[in-house]
Formats: C-alpha cells, sequence, structure tokens
C-alpha cells in the first residue's frame, strides 16, 4: 500500500502464464495496469478477468507455455487489439526493440501497426 500511494500506482509484470493468480491480482491494492507476454499467458483470460481494472499492456516473447503459440510483434500487435476491440477494453501493446540489432525502419512499421489497430 505505501509503495502504491508514493508512487501514484503500480503496474506488474508477470513472466509465465499466471491465469491461475487472476482472482489474487484483482485484489492487489493501486495496481493500474499489468504486463504480461502474450505466448506465455493467454491475453482473452486476462482480458475476461482483470479488464475492467487496469489497463493491460501486453508484450510479445520468444518464450510459449500452456500450448499459446509464440507470436512474431506484428502477429501479436493484431491478435491483443483485436481481443481488445471485441471486448471493448483498454489495452496498449508493448513492443520490445533492440537498438543495437533491430532495423529502426521495422521498429517504426511496427509502431505504426499498433497505432493503426488500436483505432476503434
Amino acid at each position: 500500500d505505501r509503495i502504491s500511494a508514493s508512487f501514484g500506482g503500480l503496474v506488474l509484470h508477470s513472466c509465465g502464464n499466471f491465469t491461475h493468480n487472476l482472482k489474487n491480482i484483482r485484489e492487489i491494492k493501486g495496481l493500474s495496469a499489468l504486463n504480461f507476454g502474450v505466448s506465455e499467458t493467454p491475453v482473452s483470460a486476462v482480458v475476461a478477468e482483470l479488464s475492467s481494472q487496469f489497463l493491460l499492456i501486453p508484450h510479445a516473447t520468444e518464450v510459449s507455455s500452456c500450448e499459446v503459440p509464440v507470436l512474431s510483434q506484428a502477429q501479436h500487435i493484431r491478435h491483443s487489439m483485436k481481443i481488445a476491440k471485441e471486448e471493448k477494453v483498454p489495452m496498449q501493446v508493448l513492443i520490445f526493440a533492440d537498438p543495437n540489432t533491430d532495423d529502426p525502419d521495422e521498429v517504426l512499421a511496427l509502431n505504426r501497426l499498433a497505432f493503426e489497430e488500436s483505432k476503434i
């Protein structure tokens, strides 16, 4: 509670599949957003349980659990934003980019895609 009050809220990041903790997450005081990997925890499960309370910030990852497929960054954007639109929930996708290895034009294209897909 003190940390949340001091910083004006919390953003929780979880690795792996945390669907078994969705009800517990709902009880965290001061939680305002949730970041998670779309190939580790199904977006639809998080939306169904938590979307009315928190901003959801999914990201693509190269790890898979619970038989959720690994998605490319572009696939992740389209998949996550499709669910957000269908369910009418606020969502901001997170794009990981490495300035040492990623092509700046590809990163810019992904940002444009995220912007376009976020339009309702």
